[in-house]
């Protein structure tokens, strides 16, 4: 199914929030997916598997690595030993000139975003400053999106609606039932 860019990020959003992420960290998982799915990849699916897998497996959140990586950059070569969801450090790397290392691939994030392999559900990354890259994937301007995960993620997004109630259907709230 393919949305827009904007209505992926909202969905990322309240899908986080209703996950248990605050406000200011779903806002940021929002943004994280329109990120991924601007460079084609299915950044639904990824944020589907680690909304999934959050407490449940030990390792490092890449939306928690990623929000860091964009606020403090590495200087020099940092690994990250079992991320989970680490297609999220890419939206923290942002367009500063990096290259992300995993055991069978790697990516460049710079002017454009180049991804060499498969990125893993989780593993160990290896993040490092380098120069910037000329070889990038597209734009895109819709979210294709695997339907399971998008299913999955209204599902945690229902969790933040209000439940209804007999008197907000007298005031007119919801839509009409047929």
């Amino acid at each position: 199914m393919t949305l827009s860019l904007n209505e992926v990020q909202s969905l990322a959003r309240k899908a986080a929030r209703g996950a248990g992420f605050s406000w200011g960290m779903a806002d940021e998982a929002g943004r994280a997916v329109r990120f991924l799915h601007e460079w084609g990849l299915d950044g639904a699916a990824t944020l589907t598997f680690l909304l999934d897998n959050r407490g449940t497996v030990v390792g490092q959140c890449g939306l928690t690595l990623a929000c860091r990586l964009s606020d403090q950059p590495p200087r020099g070569r940092e690994e990250h030993v079992d991320v989970i969801a680490p297609a999220l450090l890419l939206f923290g790397l942002g367009s500063s000139g990096f290259r992300m290392t995993w055991q069978d691939g790697f990516a460049y994030v710079g002017e454009g975003l180049s991804v060499v392999g498969t990125l893993p559900a989780r593993g160990t990354m290896i993040v490092e400053p380098c120069g910037t890259n000329s070889s990038h994937t597209s734009i895109c301007h819709r979210a294709t999106c695997d339907d399971t995960a998008l299913t999955k993620l209204e599902l945690f997004a229902r969790r933040t609606y209000a439940p209804a109630t007999e008197q907000s259907r007298t005031l007119g709230a919801g839509g009409a039932d047929d």
